[in-house]
């Protein structure tokens, strides 16, 4: 809804998103700004080392150097890290940044404790936060909220109204709801459930996909999964022929020719469909690199 707010707008801002949005994310922003910049950072927490690598992301910095004092920047970013190194380094061009705090994955931590809201660091209100419940609770619930500054919430309402007359009242109710009264109880079933699905996952990622690599998140519902040597494009087709919906990286990357290599597996599925799908693409990634399918323990891969 903020993309499709700015694309009626005129041209003169700048936004920034981060290098995981989906491409679909990227190009609904792209009509509406004068430059659209994808940044990539560490998942270490390690603030210095991310500023690094901000700052060394094909020297984006500079792509922006000669962008006007008075030009407003929008940061889109899912990583309050990234976000808040982000907005520090454009800071030093004395540029007004807003950041848009992605916070739909935030319940789903896996029982670790969630990071603070970027708004409770912002003195400026120049933080927009964005949450919903389809990650927690249902992907069909599809009901999410901003918070903002009242004038730009005041703008977002008008426009909301324009474009689709109000959001269902039965979900509204629904949804109010189960925040008020079931809330805790739902974040804390969820995350034992993703924990348990997640290990199902890799164990069978170690045992039939030996040669895949990932990284287990820190959070969230999904495993990114890096197949070297493999066109992720063709293997998600392959796949799909076998029963199995895996989505490419490139679908999921604003920058074109990234993760050319890598899919995404969700896992919120039970531990046994989760083995029954590995063990189906182990076969599928056999017959497209000609390796024999193979069931030794041991893989390449670092947990956080």
């Amino acid at each position: 809804m903020i993309a499709d707010f700015f694309r009626s707008k005129p041209l003169g801002r700048l936004v920034q998103i981060d290098q995981r949005s989906p491409i679909f994310f990227g190009n609904r922003f792209q009509g509406s700004f004068e430059r659209l910049v994808a940044i990539a950072a560490s998942r270490s927490e390690d603030v210095a080392q991310q500023a690094m690598c901000v700052h060394a992301d094909q020297n984006w910095l500079r792509r922006i150097a000669d962008i006007p004092a008075d030009r407003e920047l929008w940061i889109h970013c899912a990583s309050g890290y990234r976000a808040s190194i982000a907005a520090a380094l454009l800071d030093r061009y004395d540029l007004d940044v807003v950041l848009i705090d992605d916070r739909t994955h935030t319940d789903l931590a896996h029982g670790a404790a969630p990071p603070p809201p970027l708004a409770s660091f912002d003195d400026a209100s120049q933080v927009v936060a964005v949450g919903g419940m389809s990650k927690l609770y249902w992907g069909g619930l599809r009901l999410g909220w901003i918070r903002a500054r009242s004038s730009l919430i005041n703008r977002l309402i008008e426009h909301k109204a324009g474009s689709d007359l109000g959001t269902s009242a039965p979900m509204q109710i629904i949804a109010a709801e189960w925040l008020l009264h079931h809330h805790e109880a739902t974040r804390t079933w969820r995350n034992e459930q993703l924990r348990e699905s997640l290990e199902a996952l890799e164990s069978a990622l170690t045992a039939s996909m030996p040669a895949a690599e990932w990284e287990r998140p820190a959070g969230g519902p999904n495993l990114w999964i890096r197949l070297p040597g493999t066109n992720a494009l063709e293997f998600s087709h392959r796949a799909l022929a076998d029963g199995v919906a895996v989505i490419p990286g490139p679908l999921l990357s604003s920058r074109p020719g990234r993760a050319t290599d890598r899919i995404r597996v969700p896992f919120y599925a039970e531990p046994a469909t989760l083995v029954e799908a590995v063990t189906r693409l182990g076969r599928c990634w056999a017959q497209m690199t000609g390796r024999t399918p193979s069931r030794v323990s041991g893989v390449l891969h670092r947990e956080h």
